[in-house]
């Protein structure tokens, strides 16, 4: 909770709408720090992005669910 509560007060804008390269984005379905809705945003805010759900996951699918994350990789 610290840690989300933080980000608030950094503006990443400048760093995130900026990146030039392909961007793999990997978001719990259920994660309840960060909805889905902001990975949704930030797929179409960046020009190379794409979202990847994973259905059942919460905040931290690479600890949860390791064996869907190698499909995206």
């Amino acid at each position: 909770m610290n840690a989300g509560l933080a980000l608030i007060n950094e503006n990443f804008s400048s760093a995130i709408f900026s990146l030039p390269h392909r961007t793999n984005i990997i978001w719990g379905g259920n994660d309840e720090i960060a909805p889905l809705r902001t990975g949704k945003l930030l797929e179409d805010q960046l020009s190379n992005a794409r979202l990847n759900v994973i259905n059942g996951a919460g905040h931290v699918p690479m600890a949860t669910h390791t064996t869907i994350l190698i499909i995206f990789y």
